[in-house]
């Protein structure tokens, strides 16, 4: 029977001999698709990732196109876009034109020389961007917002089918890690005036660090980067005394890490063991008796005793008082 407009009516007799009507819908006609492909894929921030535009033809020869794409550009950034394997080796092009503030991309491809039909499936382009390390997570889109076909005729194709992708990013809730926490001089150390102090730490994380941040005797220091991922801050001229140290650390999606409280220990410098041998004796006399009359000027050598700029009687009378003594 003969299809009425866009469906065929059949008509058939049930053993009761009732009339029965069915309707067959007929296929609509073949056109090309133009597809995202991967449909879907996952990242996390600050990941690189790519997509192909594939164009299946469905038997038609393909001679030339123009991609009109869009992308959320307030999580994610375009690199690249490279004409793919639709055209061959040889072709011409224009663009691409990528607009990372607006999220846009335009690219014209077409065949050099005659197209002869039917076209293969193949790649138009291939588009490779990096989500921003401070991305929210959630699945965006990834859209085919306009395509020009044209077949080997050079007549653009109509009825374009048009499948568009997503992205889904994933939530950063990892904080950075730390390593290799490293103070110069090492603790215990002596008090020297004008002496200073390095900390150092060092901090990875796997997106990207944001601020690092140095807690010293309840004061907190922005820490300054350095290469291989070390941050440091230094200290001058600490009195003696034991100080309580610590470092915080977060990410660019704000997740924080912190070290456990730490010491540093400052000793008192018995300035009469000059040689700082842990005793007071005859060698600490001798260099004394060595520099004996000589002035001194900050920071105060250690012959100096009292480190009052003279090398006199006072400092034979410390140096006296403390004979025998250990000082470590």
């Amino acid at each position: 029977m003969k299809g009425i407009g866009t469906k065929m009516v059949v008509l058939c007799f049930v053993f009761s001999m009732a009339l029965c009507i069915a309707t067959i819908p007929t296929l609509a006609d073949p056109s090309s698709v133009v597809s995202v492909s991967p449909a879907s894929q996952t990242v996390g921030p600050g990941d690189s990732f790519s997509i192909d535009i594939i164009v299946d033809p469905d038997g038609e020869g393909i001679s030339g196109g123009q991609l009109y794409f869009a992308f959320d550009a307030s999580v994610m950034q375009v690199d690249s876009v490279t004409a793919g394997n639709l055209f061959g080796a040889n072709y011409n092009e224009i663009g691409p034109t990528i607009d990372n503030v607006a999220g846009t991309v335009e690219h014209a491809i077409a065949r050099q020389g005659a197209t002869t039909p039917p076209t293969s499936t193949g790649t138009f382009a291939t588009i490779t961007l990096t989500v921003n390390g401070d991305a929210p997570g959630g699945t965006y889109a990834l859209d085919i917002t306009g395509m020009g076909l044209s077949d080997e005729n050079f007549d653009p194709i109509a009825g374009i089918a048009i499948n568009d992708g997503s992205v889904t990013i994933e939530e950063d809730v990892t904080p950075p890690t730390y390593s290799d926490i490293v103070v110069s001089p090492a603790s215990p150390t002596t008090y020297a005036p004008g002496k200073t102090y390095t900390f150092n730490i060092t901090v990875q994380d796997n997106v990207a660090v944001d601020t690092v941040l140095f807690e010293f005797d309840g004061v907190n220091y922005t820490a300054l980067a350095y290469a291989n991922f070390v941050f440091s801050y230094e200290l001058t001229d600490l009195a003696a005394g034991t100080y309580n140290y610590r470092w915080y650390m977060n990410d660019t999606s704000d997740n924080w890490n912190s070290t456990p409280s730490q010491s540093y220990v400052i000793n008192q410098s018995y300035r009469w063991d000059i040689n700082e041998d842990c005793t007071v004796n005859y060698i600490d006399l001798t260099i004394l008796s060595a520099h004996w009359g000589e002035v001194t000027t900050p920071p105060y050598l250690r012959w100096d005793i009292n480190e009052d700029g003279a090398v006199n009687y006072i400092d034979l009378t410390i140096l006296s008082a403390h004979w025998g003594e250990t000082t470590c």
